[in-house]
């Protein structure tokens, strides 16, 4: 019985400490580039998933993924998208990012 109970207690440690949690993602966007960045604030290191959305002028949409990025405290993980047409500047840019502990 002490086996059943120890094995599912570990069990509910592990399944918590596997799920994937938000975290802020800021942008910096210019007229050229736009960074998604994630800064680990926490004492361990986390993995995140980073997505970038960038708006042309045009209204078209171009899209960015960070996957599996490995970010240790108190450093940033980022992505990038870039639109290298002047005639056609990224005009907005969005970010989302989903972490888990490493």
């Amino acid at each position: 019985m002490k086996k059943l109970i120890m094995t599912t207690l570990a069990t509910l440690a592990l399944i918590q400490s596997a799920h994937a949690f938000q975290v802020q993602a800021n942008v910096q966007i210019n007229g050229v580039s736009a960074m998604a960045y994630v800064q680990n604030n926490y004492n361990r290191p986390i993995v995140c998933n980073i997505e970038a959305t960038g708006v042309l002028y045009s209204g078209h949409y171009i899209y960015s993924y960070g996957n599996q990025i490995v970010i240790y405290p108190g450093q940033y993980g980022n992505t990038y998208v870039y639109s290298t047409n002047r005639h056609n500047p990224l005009v907005n840019a969005y970010a989302n990012a989903d972490c888990y502990w490493y």
